[in-house]
């Protein structure tokens, strides 16, 4: 991605951030309905039919009412009740006084920006790592600011994050119809601008009817953004069901196991986090019936999506991000340890100058500072084989095998104590069914066989393979990756049992040989870190 557009898109991430959090300072003053009110609709015949001098006709009249009064104001509320109507007084109390609501989609929002900042730096020249940063800041930002009427004071600043919402709102489904297309092996022939267009009008229409009916007072207006409004829930509705179709179309289409699973992982955090909101919430309202769920209780359910694209990050790898993951656990947890040692130097050297001599403040902090410098790299080091083993155990067991086999391999007396110290490593690793080793000299284009280490009955019909690819000759259905892959011997490999055969490259064109692999006894498929495993044990097996 060019520098230009890069930058932009975190500078327009940056502003997505400060104005859906100015959105949230808002969201925490949104005016609600005082007790002694709410109180009365526990009467079955109870109902609000006008506040001060406006009727409440509609449902949402009530919100825009809400929107234009401010918290310990006082008005006049004319309540019918077992028909007859009823005239009280009242003050507006906060609408989240007694709910943790607002900071659940705090959390949300925040957890949606975290990753998706961390995918596009990372990734950024990858279409399907900007269409997900775009999806996620789009969704974080509604997901926060929750409605452009909830955040509505009375100064014009407080329309910026209504004007933001719905831009993110009607934007968020288009683009996630959008990111689910990019894992269709299928090249679908649909124009950018048939997914984008019922956003854009959809954008047009509600910000014009929320400008006109905020800035005018116009309850009127609003009822015309309200009729907008509920034709915009069947278009998130349809967008959306869309999107799962699509990636449960492409998982269907999937062919190896790490690409199902980050669909897989991807689809439940969606089923879980969006059905309730979609099913339980929005269906209803859109044909015009009571929502089985509050709104609130429903968005609640979002705190599941960035738990699971997080997962799907870490478990299968979308888009290749585990490393920087890694990293900012590890250095997060550093930053706090070596705040922590300086602060307590300080402290700690501070008490003990002042009782025996006199130092100044500057020469306590250099001193402080020494002590965290000091004590840096080794908290590094022990930090990142706690993060390791705490998060990505797989990861950290195959490196300390291979950096044990490393230092051992250069020790070795023989090429036979080499290859027998090799394969029993391995197994001692990665349990597998089967695992061969096989050497030979090249004499005048004539292969001699020199070791042959497990699986002699495999070596027969390979002789003939070509030893001079890099790439590990596979079955599909045995590997969760297709990189460096090569699928072409997959006929032989079956009527040999075996899954995989890793060439060995030499130092010297006299030598060639090869790894036969067998299935593992877990019954899984070998994944990535597996491949980088056998892989880089091959070669130092081969160059020693």
């Amino acid at each position: 991605m060019k520098k230009i557009p890069f930058l932009l898109s975190l500078v327009g991430g940056f502003f997505i951030i400060l104005i859906s959090i100015y959105g949230f300072s808002l969201l925490l003053q949104r005016p609600g309905l005082p007790p002694e009110i709410k109180d009365l609709f526990q009467k079955e015949d109870a109902k609000l039919i006008q506040i001060d001098d406006t009727r409440i006709e509609r449902k949402m009249d009530e919100e825009f009412i809400l929107s234009q009064k401010a918290i310990g104001e006082q008005s006049t509320f004319l309540i019918e009740i077992d028909g007859k109507i009823e005239e009280r007084e009242a003050k507006f109390v906060y609408y989240y006084s007694q709910s943790f609501f607002p900071l659940i989609y705090l959390l949300i929002g925040i957890l949606c920006f975290i990753i998706a900042i961390v995918v596009f730096l990372l990734r950024s020249e990858d279409a399907r790592a900007r269409i997900y940063y775009w999806t996620s800041f789009a969704f974080a930002s509604a997901v926060i600011i929750s409605g452009g009427f909830y955040c509505l004071r009375k100064n014009w600043l407080s329309y910026i994050p209504g004007i933001l919402y719905y831009f993110c709102y009607p934007l968020a489904p288009a683009l996630f119809l959008h990111f689910s297309f990019t894992f269709s092996k299928i090249r679908l022939k649909i124009s950018k601008l048939i997914i984008y267009s019922p956003a854009l009008i959809f954008i047009g229409i509600l910000e014009i009817k929320f400008l006109q009916s905020g800035l005018n007072s116009s309850i009127e207006a609003h009822r015309v953004y309200e009729s907008a409004f509920y034709v915009f829930r069947g278009y998130l509705v349809l967008f959306v069901l869309a999107a799962i179709l699509s990636l449960i179309i492409s998982y269907r289409k999937a062919s190896l196991e790490e690409e199902k699973g980050q669909i897989k992982w991807i689809f439940y955090g969606l089923f879980v986090g969006l059905v309730p909101f979609i099913l339980l919430y929005q269906l209803p309202l859109s044909i015009g019936i009571d929502p089985l769920l509050p709104e609130e209780l429903s968005n609640a359910f979002f705190i599941f999506i960035p738990i699971a694209f997080a997962f799907s990050i870490v478990k299968f790898k979308l888009m290749n991000i585990e490393l920087v993951i890694n990293r900012s656990i590890v250095y997060s947890m550093l930053t706090v340890f070596t705040v922590s040692i300086y602060l307590f130097s300080v402290h700690m050297l501070g008490n003990i100058f002042s009782k025996f001599f006199s130092a100044r403040e500057t020469t306590i902090s250099l001193i402080g500072a020494l002590v965290a410098a000091v004590a840096f790299n080794p908290a590094r080091k022990k930090i990142q084989a706690i993060v390791d083993k705490a998060f990505f155990r797989t990861s950290y067991d195959y490196r300390k095998s291979i950096l044990g086999f490393n230092e051992r391999a250069h020790k070795m007396a023989s090429s036979d104590h080499l290859t027998d110290f090799f394969l029993l490593k391995i197994k001692k690793t990665l349990p597998l069914e089967h695992i061969g080793v096989f050497i030979y000299l090249l004499v005048s284009g004539k292969k001699k066989l020199l070791i042959a280490k497990n699986g002699k009955e495999n070596f027969a019909s390979l002789t003939s393979l070509s030893l001079d690819s890099e790439k590990i000759l596979a079955r599909k259905r045995a590997v969760r990756t297709e990189e460096d892959m090569d699928f072409s011997k997959e006929q032989l490999l079956e009527e040999k049992n075996l899954e995989l055969i890793i060439p060995l490259s030499f130092r010297t064109a006299d030598l060639a040989g090869y790894v036969s692999l067998g299935k593992k006894k877990s019954g899984e498929r070998y994944t990535r870190d597996d491949l980088e495993l056998l892989l880089t044990m091959a070669r130092e097996l081969a160059l020693n």
